[in-house]
């Protein structure tokens, strides 16, 4: 059932993922940036498990049970979401890198 329902479970999921990292980014993640300050681990582990437990929330109990016998347990999915959060978060900040550097060297090429 779910391989034969595949893109209607992940375009759900990507929902859900989206909808929390944007929360969780722009409520406790975003301060970081904008100071250019790294997040040390501790509190970037914290940060990923609320999250995991945020999108799971978001979802509510019927499709948090479906998603997790998807996954095989809800331990592997909540696994799954924090994996996906540093993810996003190591994939966001090479991106912001990669602009900066850019922008940075447009700036260097017109002096």
């Amino acid at each position: 059932m779910f391989v034969v329902n595949f893109s209607s479970y992940k375009l759900v999921l990507d929902y859900f993922l989206e909808r929390s990292y944007d929360i969780v980014n722009k409520d406790r993640m975003l301060l970081y940036s904008i100071e250019a300050i790294k997040v040390d681990d501790e509190q970037f582990n914290e940060y990923a498990k609320d999250f995991a437990k945020l999108t799971m929330t978001l979802m509510g109990p019927m499709l948090q049970k479906e998603f997790s016998n998807l996954f095989g347990s809800e331990e592997t999915f909540f696994s799954n979401l924090m994996e996906f959060f540093s993810t996003k978060y190591e994939d966001d900040a090479i991106r912001k890198t990669a602009v900066d550097g850019l922008m940075s060297g447009d700036t260097m090429e017109e002096k």
